[in-house]
C-alpha cells in the first residue's frame, strides 16, 4: 500500500474516532446502524454507506433519497444510491488528490441524508 494512503486512511480512521483497526487499501468500519467501505478506485477515495431498511419501506426510502442527490448536495461530488441485500446504499467518489478530511465529510453528509429518509422507519417493521 502507497504511503500516502496509508496515513490518509489512518487519518480517516482516527477522524471517526474508530481505534484499533489498520489501515487497508479497501476498509469496512461498522458506525451504529452503519457500515462505511472506503476503497481506493484509480487513485481516488470511493467512500460507500450501507443502512439496514425494512423490506417493506425499501423503495419508497429509495425514491426519498434520490429525490435529495442533486449536485449541489455533496459539493459537487457525485452520489449514487440503489438498494441490495435489504439495505440502502450510498456512494461518492472523492476528487483525486482529496484527503481523510473530505471523505470525512462526506461520510457525515452520506449519514445525514440516511438519517433525513430513514426517520420514523424501524429495521423490524
Amino acid at each position: 500500500m502507497e504511503l500516502q494512503w496509508q496515513r490518509q486512511v489512518e487519518y480517516w480512521l482516527r477522524l471517526m474516532s474508530v481505534e484499533r483497526v489498520a489501515a487497508r487499501e479497501n476498509m469496512m468500519v461498522q458506525q451504529g446502524k452503519d457500515v462505511f467501505y472506503l476503497e481506493r478506485e484509480n487513485g481516488r477515495a470511493k467512500l460507500t454507506v450501507a443502512r439496514q431498511v425494512p423490506d417493506a419501506q425499501s423503495v419508497p426510502t429509495l425514491l426519498r433519497l434520490m429525490l435529495l442527490l442533486q449536485p449541489e448536495a455533496a459539493n459537487g461530488v457525485p452520489m449514487r444510491t440503489w438498494l441490495a441485500r435489504n439495505q440502502l446504499w450510498l456512494a461518492a467518489t472523492a476528487p483525486a488528490g482529496s484527503g481523510a478530511e473530505l471523505w470525512h465529510q462526506l461520510g457525515k453528509l452520506q449519514q445525514r441524508l440516511l438519517n433525513r429518509v430513514t426517520v420514523g422507519i424501524h429495521a423490524n417493521t
